[in-house]
């Protein structure tokens, strides 16, 4: 039985060091650059770690390191999807994937367009010219959002794959509480016999 207990410590010791040691990579989109943060399991930065930049094709595009707060930037004007790479060092790697971006190029086009200047003096816009205008603020509203979006989003992630020494506690309970029903099953079946 002593030799189990060991092996049981044993174990604990190699899973929860591997858990402290699990990399996660969060990133968003923001003015013509890749903005985000790479922590570990426990909430603290990854410092100074390799991150790549990949487009859709697997072809690597840009690359940085994380500062001491885990932090990067990547200045890239690639509208499709791209993956985000970090290497933590000794096999830890984490991805992120973001999407595509739409275009509000058309949009844009049209709104600098003489007509509205001559329509300012008389302040009567058509539906179309309205509706140009709605989509274009809300774009932009939606765009000047996508940022806080994002680091309220990071902050969720973090407090989700952190682990608590709560966590910790629970699991050894619950395999104890186990051992405890094995015990208690061996001892029934011992007194029957």
């Amino acid at each position: 039985m002593k030799i189990w207990i060991k092996l049981f410590f044993l174990l604990l010791f190699f899973v929860f060091s591997a858990l402290a040691h699990k990399v996660n990579i969060f990133a968003y989109r923001e003015k013509g650059q890749i903005i985000g943060e790479s922590y570990f399991a426990d909430g603290s930065p990854c410092k100074k770690c390799k991150i790549e930049l990949y487009d859709s094709k697997g072809t690597k595009i840009a690359e940085t390191h994380t500062d001491e707060f885990g932090k990067f930037i990547l200045t890239t004007e690639e509208k499709g999807e791209l993956k985000v790479a970090v290497e933590a060092g000794e096999g830890h790697r984490a991805e992120h994937r973001l999407e595509v971006l739409s275009s509000t190029k058309k949009f844009e086009k049209s709104i600098k367009t003489p007509i509205l200047e001559e329509k300012k003096e008389k302040k009567n816009f058509s539906l179309d010219e309205v509706s140009i205008l709605k989509q274009t603020v809300e774009e932009t509203i939606d765009n000047k959002l996508q940022g806080l979006k994002a680091e309220l989003l990071l902050e969720v992630k973090k407090e989700l794959n952190r682990i608590y020494f709560k966590d910790i506690i629970g699991g050894i309970g619950y395999i104890f509480g186990v051992w405890g029903l094995i015990a208690i099953l061996k001892s029934r079946k011992k007194i029957s016999t």
